[in-house]
């Protein structure tokens, strides 16, 4: 999926089966023209734009009983990649996927969070 930021793609995990599909793509790779006219799902869609990346996102969904959302929450921040570790991914994932899908996905970000 990195390799292709057109694409909306799932990845799904339900114990040890894991799968992932390609959906279609984002309308942010769509000519706005061809999008649908309802008034109602262009509002939907204008809720989730970001002005760097569309509609692009990620979501991830827990599905279960007794679980702490609280602390969940707290773990998964603890994750998020900040400041010069950021760029130290940067830099990484430079040499995994190639500069050119590099600066399509990652670059604007970096940029805005360098400050």
């Amino acid at each position: 999926m990195a390799t292709r930021p057109e694409w909306v793609g799932e990845l799904s995990q339900a114990g040890a089966i894991v799968r992932t599909t390609g959906l279609g793509f984002w309308w942010a790779n769509i000519p706005a023209e061809r999008w649908p006219n309802d008034p109602n799902w262009r509002q939907s869609l204008k809720k989730n734009w970001n002005g760097i990346y569309g509609d692009r996102r990620q979501e991830i969904v827990f599905i279960g009983t007794d679980m702490d959302e609280v602390n969940l929450r707290r773990r998964l921040d603890a994750c998020l990649v900040k400041g010069k570790t950021l760029a130290l991914a940067v830099a990484v994932a430079v040499l995994f996927l190639g500069i050119g899908t590099l600066l399509c996905l990652a670059l604007p970000r970096l940029l805005s969070h360098a400050a």
